[in-house]
């Protein structure tokens, strides 16, 4: 699989992302002289979570809902570039975690986007 710009790569990867029912953040980006060489998206829920556990004797404290908790998940990829096509050298899609229902599919952040065209509509709505 390959792309003609970082751009594609990622927007490919972020429908991917909104399809399947996971969202996607940024991780690392490597670049030289000419530009980034590099990029991984990975899975929001990558990583450890730095909440507090409370314990039993702070019970009596309200406990904070975390929204969207880390689990370490491992799901990935990775674009590079190579004679001025990018593509995936590593891709990870196994998730440690439950995806989103298809029915809440469209709350997650890599599907609220608005389309250009739209954005233009309302816009002009706002003016006149």
């Amino acid at each position: 699989m390959s792309f003609k710009t970082l751009e594609d790569a990622e927007n490919f990867y972020y429908r991917y992302a909104g399809r399947t029912g996971f969202s996607v953040r940024k991780s690392t980006t490597s670049s030289n002289s000419q530009g980034i060489t590099r990029r991984s998206l990975v899975c929001s829920k990558q990583g450890k979570s730095n909440s507090i556990i409370p314990t039993s004797s702070d019970s009596l404290k309200k406990k904070r809902k975390i929204r969207n908790p880390k689990t370490d998940c491992l799901a990935r990829i990775t674009f590079a570039v190579k004679d001025n096509i990018w593509f995936a050298p590593i891709c990870n899609t196994s998730h440690n975690h439950l995806l989103t229902t298809p029915r809440k599919r469209r709350f997650l952040t890599v599907n609220r986007k608005i389309k250009l065209h739209t954005r233009n509509i309302i816009h002009d709505l706002k003016v006149h």
